[in-house]
């Protein structure tokens, strides 16, 4: 039947097989079992290669304060991202930076997707911008939706995309990736 009451304290709510659904803080803040907000930037400008290599970016460090991140975090080790529960995520790579040593018709970044533990990328997808001279500038980005059904096997890299040498910058977080549970 129906439950009314004036006042409920909580500080949690489970499935009703004992699963952890919603923690509720001192502050009155719901945050769901499920939910995974991390955000990532490089420490420092990285070469990213010319169109045959597609280097990995693997300089990547948390956002710093005030930034900040919701849920378990994503782990990051050596450009390699895993993740911590199963489920559906949103993940944006911004790639910025520029060219090095001339033109390049393409210059961005990809985001790659393994589900044999690191044994073999494959391209989930590429944003593209290009430097027309040299040391010129790009900014790019891209955004996809997968489901992780396998923590211990599945994992991100982020590559470079050039036609040519290209350095990724990190100057006001100009290079950054975003993992996001939606679902």
């Amino acid at each position: 039947g129906d439950i009314m009451a004036g006042i409920v304290g909580l500080t949690e709510i489970q499935h009703q097989k004992a699963t952890s659904a919603v923690t509720i803080n001192s502050n009155g803040t719901m945050t769901p079992a499920k939910m995974v907000y991390s955000a990532f930037t490089i420490t420092s400008d990285q070469h990213a290669g010319t169109a045959s290599g597609y280097e990995t970016v693997t300089n990547w460090v948390s956002l710093p304060a005030p930034h900040t991140t919701l849920g378990p975090s994503i782990t990051h080790n050596s450009g390699t991202f895993t993740f911590p529960h199963t489920g559906k995520y949103r993940i944006t790579l911004i790639a910025a930076g520029y060219s090095n040593g001339g033109a390049r018709t393409y210059a961005g970044g990809q985001i790659k997707y393994s589900s044999n533990s690191g044994g073999s990328y494959t391209n989930l997808a590429r944003c593209i911008d290009s430097c027309y001279t040299a040391t010129s500038y790009f900014n790019a980005s891209v955004t996809v939706l997968i489901e992780i059904t396998n923590t211990a096997t599945e994992s991100i890299r982020f590559n470079s995309y050039a036609s040519g040498n290209i350095f990724f910058t990190y100057n006001d977080n100009a290079t950054m990736c975003i993992f996001e549970q939606v679902g």
